[in-house]
């Protein structure tokens, strides 16, 4: 006999599992990609849709990959501004891949995985503004990493349930610029799953930030619940705007760097 407890857990787990991209309809799926982002301002959406996206999905087993030398480009956020606020993007040397082993006699997986070697990523106007004095101002936002890396992966060995891992590594980080404050932030390694690096009113800075969407959640009273999960998001930097100033210009929103994911049926 379930307890009101149990139903309140199964009820969020429900709400997480809505706010995440369906799992596809297969034995197994997982996909990749190096970056993407979603902005509002001034009443107006701008996307970015994922950079050297990947995915597969079996049967049958699957091996796939993507590679770039390069990304560029500016990313004007609502263009009837003007100046309007832009996500300045160069990336160097991308590889995304995924892998899926399709229908095994007692067992499958499915991995997602993504590397990219420099990334210079940033929030200023378009073009940045000028100074009487000459003196460049500060950048609202400005991202700095190389070797970046995430990876998810999903296993299925039966009668085990199964089992999801995710993982994030930076070989350096650094963020500065008037959202923090003035303040500089930085990281290398590999973070504990969803590491808030940094957080205030107007940004949030996640490190490895990892969802694990459940397909059963079972709860008895007194023993408490278990999950077997369906699969597994994890974003190496994930960056959220709430009502973020640039120069004058109110801007809300997230992009993330470094994307994997990975699934069961």
């Amino acid at each position: 006999m379930t307890s009101f407890k149990a139903f309140a857990i199964v009820s969020i787990i429900g709400m997480l599992t809505a706010a995440v991209p369906a799992m596809a309809a297969s034995l197994d799926s997982s996909s990749a990609d190096a970056l993407s982002a979603r902005f509002t301002a001034d009443g107006f959406v701008t996307t970015l849709p994922p950079v050297a996206h990947v995915k597969g999905s079996a049967p049958p087993p699957y091996d796939k990959q993507i590679s770039l030398p390069a990304f560029d480009k500016v990313l004007n956020i609502a263009d009837k501004i003007a100046p309007p606020p832009a996500f300045y993007i160069n990336l160097t040397r991308i590889t995304d891949h995924v892998t899926g082993s399709g229908i095994g006699v007692d067992n499958f997986s499915s991995e997602g995985d993504t590397k990219v070697a420099t990334a210079a990523l940033a929030l200023n106007l378009n073009p940045p503004p000028p100074t009487a004095t000459g003196i460049v101002p500060f950048v609202p936002l400005q991202v700095i990493a190389s070797a970046v890396q995430s990876s998810a992966s999903f296993s299925d060995v039966v009668p085990r349930p199964p089992v999801v891992t995710g993982t994030s590594n930076f070989g350096a980080l650094t963020i500065s610029g008037t959202l923090l404050g003035g303040k500089t932030v930085t990281f290398e390694g590999t973070p504990p799953p969803n590491h808030v690096l940094f957080s205030n009113a107007e940004v949030t800075i996640t490190l490895n930030e990892q969802l694990i969407v459940a397909t059963t959640v079972t709860c008895v009273v007194d023993q408490g619940c278990t999950v077997i999960p369906g699969g597994i998001f994890v974003k190496a930097l994930r960056v959220s705007l709430m009502n973020a100033n640039i120069f004058g210009r109110i801007v809300s929103g997230d992009f993330f760097l470094g994307e994997s994911e990975a699934s069961g049926g």
